[in-house]
């Protein structure tokens, strides 16, 4: 689909809105090409819930930044972050990852193309939970 079409909002927020719902024992992580475009996604999906209290999910007091933020009386959330940042001590039952290229000239570069893989290698799968989407 061509850009502007609702791609990302329905995988990267939307999407993870309805697998909290459905258990909010979910620890999602949202990565994307920069930590600004990761964080944007994850502040809509706060705001959302703060918005519609109807969803019976609520933000845990101690924990609800833009990008990083965990669910009351659960175990999930959501954390965003971006290609160059870090999953450290984060296991992940649900991972998202949208837009990793900015544009065709970073899809180009073997460098950038090192750098997910490297990613994806040595910060993503060790994280991964048993099980982990």
């Amino acid at each position: 689909m061509p850009p502007q079409e609702g791609k990302s909002q329905r995988t990267s927020v939307w999407f993870p809105l309805w697998l909290l719902h459905g258990n909010p024992n979910l620890r999602i992580a949202i990565v994307s090409y920069g930590h600004d475009v990761a964080r944007r996604f994850g502040r809509r999906i706060r705001d959302t819930l703060k918005e519609h209290s109807d969803l019976g999910l609520q933000l845990s007091p101690s924990s609800k930044r833009q990008g990083e933020f965990e669910l009351l009386g659960y175990q999930g959330g959501v954390f965003c972050t971006g290609v160059e940042g870090g999953l450290t001590s984060r296991p992940v039952d649900v991972l998202i990852i949208d837009d990793p290229y900015k544009d065709g000239k970073q899809a180009d570069s073997k460098a950038w193309a090192d750098t997910i893989k490297n990613f994806w290698s040595e910060v993503t799968l060790p994280r991964l939970a048993p099980g982990a989407r």
